[in-house]
């Protein structure tokens, strides 16, 4: 195992039990829950993460950038280097064994353990254009070299704060997020599912995932996004849902 599996998903893990204990006595401390995967989930590691530093499918303003760059980094799924280059080789590598995510290795590996394990560290590819403009930003570099005192300083002031917030709120939205882009983005949407389906041909195994839709807000359009990576909007149907692509309109740079 990585350091990673041992400076930030272990301890999220253990943290996770305690979350749940208190969700279960005080449910209203789920609405902490719902705030955080948002901010953290679909606007950190979604927008932020995947659409804007991964793929470049948009510009923004340097302050917008910057927020969703911290907000990705304290989302705790990885460095923000480590992210956007493990997902370019994902794109580039789809469905063969160097792709860092690939379903062929097993469930276990493509919806949890991939990024836990010492040797996703030297698959990664950091020659794409992404990565290229992600380590010419001193700023941004500077959130991947720190990655893990960042999101401990961070823990460590809400805990400060209001340990339930903290525990309920940030450490069970970064569980849910983990496991929402492993099994469902990183499998699933990898597999003939009952509720999927194809819009556009390519030489990969993605697909669209319809009952994912709300927990997903644009992710779950899987199979158009392999085909165009960098188009913004991946919605194709009437009847999809892509929230991200209205987000990122309103941030997008005029």
């Amino acid at each position: 195992m990585n350091s990673y599996f041992y400076r930030i998903f272990l301890p999220h893990t253990l943290l996770t039990i305690p979350a749940i204990y208190l969700a279960y006595v005080s449910p209203v401390l789920l609405y902490w829950t719902l705030l955080f995967w948002v901010m953290l989930g679909p606007i950190g590691l979604g927008i932020g993460f995947h659409r804007l530093f991964s793929h470049r499918q948009f510009n923004t303003y340097r302050p917008v950038e910057l927020i969703l760059a911290f907000l990705g980094t304290i989302a705790a799924y990885g460095p923000i280097l480590f992210w956007v280059s493990s997902h370019q080789a994902h794109h580039k590598f789809t469905d063969t064994d160097k792709d860092p995510t690939t379903p062929n290795r097993g469930f276990w590996h493509s919806a949890l353990t991939w990024n836990l394990k010492t040797q996703c560290e030297k698959e990664i590819v950091l020659k794409s254009y992404p990565c290229t403009i992600l380590m010419r930003d001193p700023k941004l570099m500077w959130l991947t070299k720190h990655f893990f005192i960042i999101n401990y300083l961070f823990l460590a002031l809400l805990i400060i704060v209001n340990y339930k917030i903290a525990l309920v709120g940030y450490v069970l939205a970064t569980t849910i997020e983990r496991l929402r882009v492993g099994l469902f983005v990183n499998y699933l949407m990898h597999r003939p599912v009952i509720g999927s389906y194809r819009v556009a041909e390519t030489s990969d195994s993605s697909r669209n995932l319809f009952w994912l839709y709300p927990l997903t807000a644009g992710f779950s359009l899987h199979n158009k996004h392999h085909a165009y990576p960098k188009d913004i909007k991946e919605k194709t149907k009437w009847f999809e849902i892509d929230i991200e692509y209205w987000l990122c309109k309103l941030i997008q740079k005029r």
